[in-house]
């Protein structure tokens, strides 16, 4: 399956050994476990010498050995690391391609590259009984990993693991401000707003799969104006919710217009039923 390529500049004649040296350089978001392979070119991005690095699939299935053409393909420094990311131009990184290991469980977002990427959930499901009363089925709540321990009591509880609590934080205050329990800071500016929730976007995408802003925006051009906020829409089940809205609110108006109809007193059902008793 086709994959990103990273371009790792060095002063000595060697491949990569351990894609801890590409962690380092700043791809925090590559699995280090991950079967690659590498190959030191002295034709690179940015005309230095170093090694060409491609990650294997979720099956493990190791890619050819890279090599650099330019006229092929397409290349992006990452902005504030060391490192280069690119790709062919007619072959392009896929969902499937760059799925980790183990997915978490979410809800679909089709993005501008034409794919659905699979976004965990990060808030939980308080709106389970409204979901039931509109007839809809059950939210999926939150997906993200857990930390069993033992309470006083001696009771397991559980907890959030610590490197998931940062997303699930900020994924709950756009939630909050989505179905109106909050609203957004005064202290913010919509700029930084607007770059605040593209940076959280970018970070769900990452939870499921080997990407950062550079391969996101930068080279597969999944976000525009109309499909970005696919991705913490999907962080919320805001599908669901939007369903589960309407179908309270045609509820409530169908209910409004029959204790409303001629004949009828408001909050009495009909005059059979009040009479009936």
């Amino acid at each position: 399956m086709p994959q990103f390529m990273y371009f790792l500049p060095r002063d000595t004649q060697a491949e990569c050994r351990n894609l801890q040296e590409l962690i380092a350089a700043g791809a925090t978001h590559i699995d280090a476990s991950l079967p690659f392979t590498s190959n030191f070119t002295n034709r690179c991005p940015g005309d230095v010498a170093g090694s060409l690095v491609t990650l294997a699939d979720r099956f493990g299935e190791t890619p050819p050995s890279p090599n650099y053409d330019p006229a092929k393909q397409v290349w992006r420094k990452a902005t504030g690391a060391k490192y280069w990311v690119g790709m062919d131009k007619t072959s392009r990184p896929t969902p499937e391609s760059l799925a980790r290991k183990k997915m978490l469980q979410g809800c679909p977002a089709r993005l501008q590259d034409g794919n659905d990427w699979i976004v965990p959930v990060c808030v939980p499901a308080i709106f389970q009984d409204q979901m039931k009363e509109a007839g809809l089925p059950p939210l999926i709540g939150r997906q993200l990993p857990v930390q069993m321990d033992l309470s006083d009591n001696d009771e397991i509880v559980t907890r959030l693991v610590e490197a998931y609590e940062g997303i699930a934080e900020r994924c709950h205050a756009f939630f909050s401000e989505y179905v109106g329990f909050n609203k957004p800071p005064e202290n913010v500016s919509p700029v930084d707003r607007f770059n605040q929730k593209v940076s959280l976007a970018v970070e769900l995408l990452t939870l499921n799969y080997h990407v950062s802003r550079v391969e996101v925006i930068g080279l597969l051009g999944c976000f525009t104006s109309d499909t970005w906020m696919n991705v913490l829409r999907a962080a919320i089940e805001a599908d669901a919710l939007d369903a589960m809205f309407d179908e309270l609110e045609k509820k409530e108006s169908a209910s409004a217009a029959s204790a409303t109809e001629p004949g009828t007193s408001v909050g009495v059902p009909n005059s059979s039923a009040a009479t009936s008793s």
